[in-house]
This record gives C-alpha cells, sequence and structure tokens, in this order.
C-alpha cells in the first residue's frame, strides 16, 4: 500500500505540472 501511495502522489505531482503547464500555454 505504501508503494502505491508514493506512485499516487508521483501522478498527482506529474499532472499538476502538465496541469500548470497547459495554464500557461493557454493564458
Amino acid at each position: 500500500a505504501k508503494e502505491l501511495r508514493f506512485e499516487d502522489a508521483a501522478y498527482l505531482r506529474d499532472r499538476i505540472k502538465e496541469t500548470k503547464e497547459t495554464y500557461k500555454l493557454t493564458a
């Protein structure tokens, strides 16, 4: 469960990074 939680955290971090970059391009 710890490994899964860590992977989920990394995934969410990457998604947030992508969202910020996309927002920069659109803004």
